[in-house]
């Protein structure tokens, strides 16, 4: 690091802002802190699902500018569970029809939230 320029220590501050920015907003907004299973499996999944929340909804923030609100964690989980569901299906040899029904099937189980 002695050699590093001022320019390559801002940037190198900057990422380190971002990563702690992703923690905060995982934690605050959708729940990466509230896993209470004891298995690595189960934290695993629990990982997974708020790491693929946390993309959608940055790719959501991409297309409609950084400083839009963020669609609400009910409906981004539903898209997520709708979107798996059908790929899974599909991949396991079910007609694309037959998988959006599976798809349907697991959100509806989500209709508690």
């Amino acid at each position: 690091m002695d050699d590093w320029s001022i320019k390559e220590l801002a940037a190198y501050a900057h990422l380190r802002w971002s990563i702690e920015q992703f923690h905060k907003e995982a934690k605050q907004v959708l729940a990466l802190d509230q896993f209470e299973g004891r298995s690595w499996k189960g934290w695993h999944h629990h990982v997974t699902m708020v790491l693929l929340t946390y993309a959608f909804v940055a790719a959501e923030r991409a297309a409609h500018g950084a400083a839009a609100r963020p669609p609400p964690f009910p409906k981004v989980a539903r898209t997520l569970v709708y979107e798996m569901a059908t790929q899974i299906a599909e991949s396991e040899g079910l007609e694309l029809l037959q998988a959006q029904e599976v798809g349907e099937a697991m959100v509806k189980g989500l209709t508690d939230w």
